[in-house]
């Protein structure tokens, strides 16, 4: 998802490209929310609605991810999509076509 990102900032006019900037997350582990920067506010609002969601929907799964343009590998399996951290024992152990 990264990459896709990246490419399509890459593509727009210099002039109207937004400023992508890294929030670090989890931040209201050591701090109140309402003492946090507001960009760290808003990571701990979307974390929250992340899981409500999921919290909601316990039967809605995605195991596969669909194919981005920019992904450099992705390994599609009945269990679920690796698009990342392809350790081989990992996959040895965890994942059987």
């Amino acid at each position: 998802m990264l990459a896709e990102i990246w490419t399509t900032r890459d593509l727009l006019d210099p002039v109207t490209c937004p400023t992508i900037l890294y929030v670090k997350g989890h931040q209201d582990r050591k701090m109140a929310c309402d003492q946090l920067a507001l960009p760290a506010q808003l990571n701990v609002d979307a974390d929250k609605l992340a899981g409500d969601y999921l919290a909601a929907h316990p039967a809605k799964d995605n195991p596969e991810v669909p194919i981005l343009p920019t992904s450099g590998i992705q390994l599609n399996l009945a269990a679920r999509t690796i698009s990342y951290n392809m350790n081989k024992m990992h996959y040895a152990k965890s994942y059987r076509c």
